[in-house]
């Protein structure tokens, strides 16, 4: 079953368990790149101008919001929010250099995809939001194929 044939079968009682909050359809491109140097890493990373995400560096893991790209030297993994519902994967590859991912939604019905939330680990910034895209599988139903960061959450104050 596609997508939208998926979306046309779900109940009403399902739509009230989920709390009206049902799957979009969308299409999905995850073109990647291979960087083999720090530098070309950071460039790719400032070309893609994102609003806000989190860095691992060598001796910090540390957030940015509002476009203010931090600079604690070599990044080895980080995840990034761009614009319309665009993010970027960064994963260091060992000796092999860096991955980064693109991640871009587009309008299609290839996929479905859900915001869903993650607990952060510290007071600031927040929880974490994701878009999770799953995909039909012929063998298993639809599963989850990938997740792309989409910013911070605040927490409620205690």
């Amino acid at each position: 079953m596609e997508p939208d044939e998926l979306l046309n079968h779900i109940t009403d009682d399902l739509k009230t368990a989920l709390g009206g909050q049902l799957p979009q359809l969308c299409r999905l491109e995850r073109p990647t790149r291979q960087c083999q140097q720090p530098k070309e890493v950071k460039q790719a990373l400032k070309d893609f101008q994102p609003q806000e995400g989190w860095l691992c560096f060598q001796s910090t893991v540390t957030h940015f919001i509002n476009g203010e790209l931090p600079d604690e030297g070599t990044i080895l993994y980080g995840e990034v929010k761009g614009t319309n519902n665009t993010a970027l994967h960064i994963h260091q590859q060992g000796t092999s250099g860096w991955l980064l991912t693109t991640f871009q939604e587009q309008k299609g019905n290839t996929h479905l995809v859900e915001a869903t939330q993650l607990l952060g680990e510290f007071e600031k910034p927040g929880n974490l939001r994701y878009r999770v895209y799953w995909q039909p599988d012929g063998e298993q139903g639809y599963r989850p194929i990938c997740a792309a960061f989409n910013g911070f959450v605040n927490k409620p104050s205690p």
